[in-house]
Order: structure tokens, then C-alpha cells, then sequence
């Protein structure tokens, strides 16, 4: 059986056009349809299936992105072949049939590469097909395999999935395919081209647009073609690889005249790719683990580090995550022990601008700021979705009961197993601890404030071995209105430590007037001694 899985954010006119191809597949092997919504300002109906006379799931998803949307469709998914397709592409009427007989005639290959095209309809198509034949004419081997992913249509056999790892990479942007690939040959195996499996990809955008979003491409894909040059040396392409692929555009070009004006303005599209690849060098975000004032820091996006709460919750990993801030910085340099106690967390993000200015200082490249505030909302609607049980832990009786409240009113589906306040007698710490199993929550929220939160985490992470403990700090205060909320663009401006300071000077004078000059002499010793 194949599961067709279909990631959606745009028009519905192109995913019917993509259904109605799958619902007019000839001689067809048994398939699924799971469409993916993907937080569309048009939802997708429900009952779509029924009208094209297909087996159609229709799941709707919090806005995480392509490969979050992907990952969910395979969670899903119950054929043992899985199969991508964008809604903008759609299928030649023998395409399921023919990736059938691929599939049983390669045993030995777990991926499988569809041959693209574009359409002719206008420039665009003409374009994208030109970029399409020559890319996977001559990246395809003498053996049938293909160096090149493009899961605009790309099917992989289910037992080449891990159990306990995402088929597509959370922190891919853009590049989630050259990952793929990446991975693929780590494990000794390229995708077969299947030469019969015809799709036609056409996307729906005005020329100058098209040609734009190659700068987007170039910049977005760096760190993943990085990570595909390090899994294999030689598969990207160097100069002379660059120049083939021209000739082969140039010689396909000229057994069709319609496709001359596509020429120049591919010329554009690839040079304004190269711009992208040479601007990330320059300015591009860094993902990863990093290590400021001995602190550790993870370079995440807020739809990452959401993506990866609930999906690490769903699969009952048992992930710690934190934040760190400016004043984190400066009490970790006068207690060394917190470099420790923050090392046993998974992702430690930035939440503040003085820790991404800092991460700049010392040759980390650019950070994002993340913060609780912002991405609450977002992690409690997939939560929601994925009826993870959540429990609270943390502030006042009365700030967390009407936290626990608020959560209840915004988000009605959200499975709120238990709430408990946070600064507890060493008999009502013994009573949370008998509490807290039988709950059995997949994601418990702490806010105590650091580093005690940091501290309690770790000291109860044995009881719920499952579970994903998310430290929030002061959050519980904001969500129930005990203190006010930053407006939004306060946050963005990365501002809120000014409007906190000027709310409560008192309580917070020596962590932003004092704290904030340590820390830039702390920064400049650090810098200094590297030179």
C-alpha cells in the first residue's frame, strides 16, 4: 500500500488539480491520501475526499513549516511506501502503477526519485522545466541513481525510517531536500530515478517572483548543502559541474525555441542564488550548539523549537529544554556550577537580545531571539492537536491556577492534566512527587524562575523519563495578567528589558543597570583573550 502525502499552504485550486490527477491514477495499486493543511488561511474541507472518490485524511496542523508538515503526515501514514507531493505538481495518469513496478523490480533501493518536469504554459513553467531536465539529467549516474532529491515528488520505503528520528530536519528553512540527500548518503545509499514517474511541477508565481526567490534559495540552502558536502565529498557542484549543467541548458534550449527567453533569466535566477549562498557566508543565522562564557546556546527558530517540543513530547523522548538571557550570563560567571546544570538541557535558546549580541561578540554568528510570550500560543495549539497531556508547574497558588484557567478558555482541546504552584514545603514537594506520575503529562511546563527551575528539573526528571520539561521563567505572571504584557513590537524591537525596568525599577534595577555592564566587560575579556 502507498501513503500520498501532501504538505498544503496555498491555493485550492492547486490542490485540486493535484487530487484530481491522483483520483484519475490508471491500474492504480491500493494508496491513502493525507493531506497535510499546514495553517492555510483557506482550510481545507474536511470531507475532500469524498468528492474525488479517494481515501483522504485531512489533518490540520499549527503553521511549523514544510517538513513539520511532512514529519506529520508520515506519523500518519500506514503504507509501507510513502510518497511526497507538493499540491502545486500533479501526476501522469500511470505515475502510482509505474512507481509500483519500481519498487518491486529495486529491492535493494529504499528512495525513489520521480522525473520531474515543468509545465508549457507560460514562462514560468517553461523555465522551471528547463531547470528541472537539465538538473536531474545531469545529476543522474550511470547506474540509474540520481545525486539529487526533490520531494516535490520523491517516495522512500517506510523501513528506511527511524523510529525515533524525523525523516525531514526541523531546522531546514529551505535545503529539507539536500538534507534528505544528505542523509541518504551517510548510509551508503543514493535515490534511483525512476525514469517512468512523470510528474509535472508548476508552480503558480509571476516571473520577476520566480526569479527572486532564487536569492532565497542560495541563502536558505547553505547550511544544508554544508552538511551535504560533509556526508559526501564531490556530490555538489564545483565550477566545471556548474558550466555541464549550463551546456545541458543550453543544448535543450535549442531542440526547443520556446524555452530561449527562459535562458537569460535562469542566468539571473542562479546568480542571484549565488548572491544567497555568499550573503549567508556573510550574515546567515547559525544553527547549532554553541558555547558563550561557557554557557552552552542552541541557534534555533521559534517554529523549530515548537516542532521540536511537540514532536519530542509525542514520541515520549524525555527532552529538557531552557532558555538564557543576559542575566543568566552573569550569574552562571559567579556560580561555575550552572555551566554544568545548564550542559544536562537539549536546547538552551536565546531569549533576549543581550545573549544574541553576545553570541555576535565572541564569533557565533547570528542568533534569533526567542521567547516564551511569542511562542506559547503556537506550542499549546499543537499540543492541542496532538492531544499531548500538559501539566504546569510553577509561581503563586493563585498565578497558576489562573494560568491553568486562562490555558483552559483559549484552547478548550488543550489536555490539561494537573497544575501545581512552584515554591513548596519539603511536604508539598514529597506530595507533587507522588502528584506528577499519576498525571503522567508528555510536556510539563515549569516556571520558577532560573536557576531554580533549571534545578527542580533536573532533580524530577526521573519521575516522567517520558516527558519534556519546558523551563518558562516569569511566564505564568504574564499569561494570567498579574503582570503586564509587552506590546508585540516592543518584543520584536528586543526591548523588553526597558519596559520592564521602567515598570519596576525597583525589582529589577540591579539585573539591567548592573547586569548589563558585567556582561560587556565579561564580553570584552573573552573577546581579548582569543586574540
Amino acid at each position: 500500500m502507498f501513503s500520498v502525502v501532501i504538505p498544503f499552504r496555498g491555493e485550492l485550486g492547486q490542490l485540486h488539480d493535484c487530487l484530481d490527477s491522483l483520483a484519475g491514477q490508471a491500474a492504480a495499486p491500493e494508496f491513502e491520501v493525507i493531506v497535510v493543511d499546514d495553517g492555510s488561511e483557506d482550510p481545507v474541507p474536511g470531507n475532500l475526499g469524498a468528492a474525488y472518490g479517494l481515501p483522504l485524511k485531512v489533518m490540520r496542523e499549527v503553521p511549523l513549516g514544510i517538513s513539520a508538515a511532512r514529519n506529520a503526515g508520515i506519523s500518519h501514514a500506514t503504507g509501507q511506501v510513502i510518497l511526497f507531493v507538493d499540491s502545486d505538481v500533479t501526476l501522469a495518469e500511470d505515475f502510482l502503477v509505474n512507481l509500483q513496478a519500481a519498487v518491486a523490480e529495486h529491492p535493494q533501493d529504499s528512495a525513489f526519485q520521480a522525473d520531474l518536469r515543468g509545465g508549457a504554459r507560460n514562462l514560468v513553467e517553461r523555465m522551471e522545466d528547463l531547470r528541472l531536465r537539465a538538473t536531474i539529467s545531469f545529476l543522474t549516474n550511470g547506474d540509474g541513481h540520481v545525486d539529487y532529491v526533490n520531494t516535490s515528488a520523491f517516495a522512500v520505503r517506510r523501513s528506511m525510517l527511524a523510529r525515533d528520528k524525523d525523516l525531514f530536519d526541523l531546522a531546514a528553512v529551505r535545503g529539507e531536500d539536500t538534507k534528505v540527500l544528505a542523509g541518504l548518503l551517510r548510509r551508503g545509499q543514493k535515490p534511483r530515478l525512476v525514469k517512468g514517474v512523470k510528474a509535472c511541477h508548476r508552480p503558480r508565481l509571476g516571473v520577476l517572483s520566480y526569479v527572486l526567490k532564487h536569492y532565497k534559495i542560495g541563502y536558505h540552502t547553505t547550511p544544508a548543502r554544508d552538511e551535504l558536502r560533509e556526508a559526501c565529498a564531490g556530490v555538489l557542484m564545483d565550477g566545471s559541474g556548474r558550466h555541464g549543467l549550463a551546456r545541458d541548458m543550453l543544448v535543450m534550449a535549442a531542440a526547443d525555441s520556446s524555452n530561449w527567453p527562459a535562458l537569460p533569466l535562469m542566468a539571473l535566477a542562479y546568480g542571484l542564488e549565488r548572491l544567497g549562498r555568499i550573503s549567508h557566508r556573510l550574515l546567515g543565522f547559525r544553527h547549532g550548539r554553541h558555547h558563550i562564557l561557557n554557557m552552552p546556546l542552541n541557534g534555533v527558530r521559534e517554529n523549530e523549537l515548537v516542532a521540536r517540543i511537540a514532536s519530542s513530547a509525542r514520541r515520549g523522548e524525555g527532552c529538557l529544554f531552557t532558555y538564557l538571557t543576559a542575566w543568566t550570563l552573569v550569574q552562571a560567571d559567579r556560580d561555575p556550577s550552572m555551566s554544568g546544570l545548564f550542559r544536562n538541557f537539549d536546547i538552551c535558546y536565546a531569549d533576549g537580545m543581550g545573549v544574541v549580541l553576545s553570541a555576535l561578540v565572541l564569533g557565533c554568528g547570528r542568533l534569533h531571539k526567542v521567547t516564551a510570550n511569542s511562542f506559547l500560543e503556537k506550542l499549546c495549539e499543537q499540543a492541542a492537536l496532538l492531544d499531548l497531556p500538559v501539566a504546569l508547574v510553577g509561581a503563586k497558588q493563585e498565578v497558576i491556577s489562573s494560568s491553568a484557567q486562562q490555558l483552559r478558555s483559549r484552547f478548550p482541546a488543550l489536555n490539561l492534566v494537573g497544575f501545581s504552584k512552584g515554591h513548596l514545603s519539603d511536604a508539598e514537594e514529597t506530595a507533587l512527587d507522588h502528584r506528577l506520575p499519576a498525571w503522567n503529562p508528555r510536556l510539563v511546563i515549569v516556571g520558577m524562575g532560573q536557576p531554580l527551575q533549571e534545578w527542580w528539573v533536573c532533580r524530577h526528571r526521573d519521575l516522567l523519563p517520558d516527558a519534556v520539561f519546558l523551563c518558562v521563567g516569569g511566564l505564568f505572571d504574564y499569561l494570567c495578567g498579574a503582570k503586564p504584557t509587552p506590546p508585540r513590537w516592543i518584543r520584536k524591537a528586543g526591548l523588553e528589558w526597558l519596559y520592564i525596568l521602567t515598570l519596576r525599577p525597583r525589582r529589577f534595577w540591579k539585573r539591567y543597570l548592573v547586569g548589563i555592564p558585567v556582561l560587556a566587560w565579561l564580553l570584552l575579556k573573552a573577546r581579548f583573550s582569543k586574540i
